[in-house]
């Protein structure tokens, strides 16, 4: 786990903050790899990764599909009523390697997008979950999707929970959204804790 560090009995503190084994296991993990740790009290931990295709001693072969980030064309549709926060987030996406779609409202066609980021609040008859909903029927089929926003009423978080769709509090850490998307680039579910209750 990130920021998780064992602490020997009387082993001398040492220094770091707790990530290397997650980053590791983050980075095994896009690339198709196991990873393996075995620790013995008073003798230390192997690290055993497994998996890389050898194509001559010594020599590693990373599959093609594998060296670029995931995230690297994601097609992804932006919504949100706030010229200014459209902006921001579009170019944050495209830093990432994302091709942004940007919309101040509902799309009048499909866009042929992978993922969808839209604010709750619009400004219209439509609030975000509406405008995801006409999204995903004009695409043809569940387009992973989230929603940004600062409203914080019971009854609008009741909705918000019950859709499914994972929420993201705003301003939204730049990571936390990068992860999502990266989650949804990879086919992953999002994690329960990224939803409504987050």
């Amino acid at each position: 786990d990130e920021f998780y560090r064992a602490e020997g009995g009387d082993a001398p503190k040492a220094d770091g903050l707790g990530l290397g084994l997650a980053i590791v296991r983050r980075l095994a993990g896009l690339l198709g790899l196991e990873v393996e740790i075995a620790s013995a009290a008073g003798r230390g931990t192997t690290l055993r990764i497994s998996g890389l295709p050898l194509s001559e001693p010594g020599a590693v072969t990373v599959p093609r599909a594998h060296r670029q980030h995931p995230l690297t064309g994601l097609r992804v549709c932006v919504v949100d009523d706030d010229a200014e926060v459209l902006a921001a987030t579009a170019t944050l996406l495209k830093r990432w390697g994302c091709e942004v779609a940007e919309f101040t409202g509902l799309p009048e066609a499909a866009c042929g997008c992978d993922a969808i980021v839209s604010d709750f609040d619009l400004g219209g008859d439509l609030d975000g979950l509406d405008v995801i909903a006409r999204l995903r029927e004009m695409e043809g089929w569940e387009v992973p999707a989230a929603i940004l926003t600062g409203r914080s009423e019971p009854e609008t978080l009741k909705r918000l929970a019950g859709s499914g769709i994972p929420l993201l509090r705003k301003p939204a850490h730049p990571a936390e959204l990068r992860a999502l998307l990266t989650g949804f680039a990879l086919g992953d579910e999002a994690p329960e804790d990224e939803t409504a209750a987050s």
